[in-house]
């Protein structure tokens, strides 16, 4: 290995074994994921430093304005943040770390009480007796939960995609907006030197340019390596992945396919288990009208902002 990567922690690893995690690992922005440990950088040099899975204790995902990080807590308490560009970044990390290595906690110490705040909520509200059609959905959920939760990274995976593509197609309109505004400038400035130097169509020459960098640099023109065209090729490899084990569950799958996520059945459990839902199908018609509300809670409001993409949200 030329450039080997180097421990922030006080374990390492020799050589042979980071070349071979390396060969294997998961890029997914500014981080790989390997097998053994996780690996980050700097912008000139990827892959620069590495902590071991067995020396974190905890990974989670900061958000706050623009700034997108995670923030890993190793060795007994010492805490390293890595930026990240996009808010989905963070969450596919984080739901690999949590479907390969689920010793290591992967949310905040804050939103871990908001989570057991809302299960008691949800066993305060739960209905001592349920009728039978409603209990038997409740039982079936829980068992295609269970399922699930054997490979929860192909249904975190397929709800981050959504929210990428969502993302591209929507910011697609003003980079094209921005490649217009750079081609008129540099024309009408290039036509202006021609006939007549001055320093101020250099300039908006200059700008021009700049413009029109800036927007194929997003890679929003059809070319051979269009970021949103790599997203729609993974997102239908997960969507097919997700199909094919479905298929080999033992049963009729009472979540449609395109919304399952263990995550989510354990929402509709709730509705159901509170007596607001009699199947699968009304407590799925009533999570998605709760979009947009507040239930009070802040790790529901979070969840909910998360799955909305699959409901065709923005």
């Amino acid at each position: 290995m030329f450039f080997k990567p180097t421990p922030v922690s006080r374990e390492m690893f020799e050589e042979e074994v980071l070349e071979d995690d390396l060969k294997g690992s998961f890029r997914c922005g500014n981080v790989s994921l390997g097998k053994r440990a996780l690996y980050f950088g700097t912008p000139s040099r990827r892959n620069k430093f590495y902590i071991p899975y067995s020396s974190i204790s905890r990974i989670e995902g900061v958000i706050d304005g623009k700034d997108r990080q995670l923030e890993v807590t190793y060795d007994e308490g010492i805490v390293r943040s890595i930026a990240m560009d996009e808010k989905e970044e963070c969450d596919i990390a984080l739901s690999y770390v949590a479907s390969c290595f689920p010793e290591i906690k992967t949310i905040s110490e804050r939103d871990e009480k908001l989570y057991l705040k809302l299960r008691h909520e949800w066993d305060r509200k739960a209905l001592r007796r349920l009728e039978d059609g409603a209990s038997e959905c409740e039982s079936e959920l829980k068992r295609e939960r269970a399922y699930m939760e054997e490979n929860p990274l192909i249904f975190s995976l397929r709800v981050s995609l959504a929210s990428l593509l969502n993302k591209k197609e929507r910011m697609r309109y003003l980079y094209f907006l921005v490649f217009a505004i750079g081609i008129v400038l540099s024309a009408i400035s290039f036509t202006s030197l021609i006939s007549a130097y001055s320093g101020n169509d250099v300039l908006t020459l200059l700008i021009g340019l700049v413009l029109v960098y800036l927007s194929l640099s997003y890679t929003v023109l059809p070319s051979r390596n269009n970021r949103r065209r790599e997203l729609r090729r993974a997102y239908a490899e997960t969507v097919s992945e997700i199909r094919g084990y479905i298929s080999k569950y033992d049963g009729e799958f009472l979540i449609p396919e395109r919304y399952a996520h263990p995550v989510l059945a354990s929402f509709l459990i709730a509705l159901i288990r509170e007596g607001k839902a009699c199947d699968a199908k009304e407590a799925l018609e009533i999570f998605a009208f709760s979009l947009d509300e507040d239930d009070g809670n802040e790790f529901s409001s979070k969840v909910k902002e998360y799955f909305r993409p699959l409901f065709g949200g923005k």
